[in-house]
């Protein structure tokens, strides 16, 4: 916190998701593809800041069943996670855009 950061959003029109759990899939896989692409476009070693994905889950409420699963996509892909409250990103910057 402090260092500022950038994010990047995009509005996709679909059908409603059957769960919530498959909304939360949707959002980390569209995160993980959009970082895989951002890092494609930086030389090895010139990126000053580790990728830092923040996604939509936490410990109170129906997504904290999903922590683990969601946390091991994100490192299994090979990018840092926040979760909330930490994932800022995802409690406040995205509910402008919803």
């Amino acid at each position: 916190i402090g260092r500022g950061g950038r994010y990047f959003w995009k509005r996709i029109y679909c059908k409603k998701f059957p769960s919530l759990r498959q909304r939360i899939y949707k959002e980390v896989a569209l995160s993980l593809n959009l970082a895989q692409k951002l890092l494609k476009n930086f030389e090895p070693g010139k990126l000053k800041q580790d990728l830092e994905i923040h996604v939509d889950v936490g410990q109170n409420g129906q997504t904290r069943e999903m922590i683990k699963e969601v946390v091991g996509m994100v490192r299994g892909s090979g990018f840092n996670v926040k979760t909330k409250p930490d994932s800022y990103a995802a409690s406040s910057v995205a509910d402008k855009h919803v």
